[in-house]
């Protein structure tokens, strides 16, 4: 259940770029922390609570969820004045 919350959030997010509406880029900030922070919870789950299963730590998510959100972060600015506009 958490897991169709989390697309259906970045389906929204996805949708909020396409119409270039005004909360695009709040929204894309808070879906790229809110992954961070799970992917980060994720790790730490498997550190303390090792399984068989687990083939390490290290989630690979991170490499593209760190410059989307400072991609989103640089791009703050001038997409709220080209979306004001």
């Amino acid at each position: 259940m958490f897991l169709v919350l989390v697309f259906g959030f970045k389906a929204v997010v996805a949708y909020g770029f396409l119409k270039r509406t005004d909360a695009a880029i709040t929204l894309g900030l808070i879906d790229a922390i809110a992954g961070i922070v799970i992917c980060l919870s994720v790790m730490s789950f498997s550190i303390f609570w090792p399984d068989q299963q687990s083939a390490g730590f290290f989630r690979l998510e991170l490499l593209v969820l760190v410059p989307y959100l400072l991609k989103l972060k640089k791009i703050k600015t001038k997409w709220e004045n080209v979306v004001d506009a």
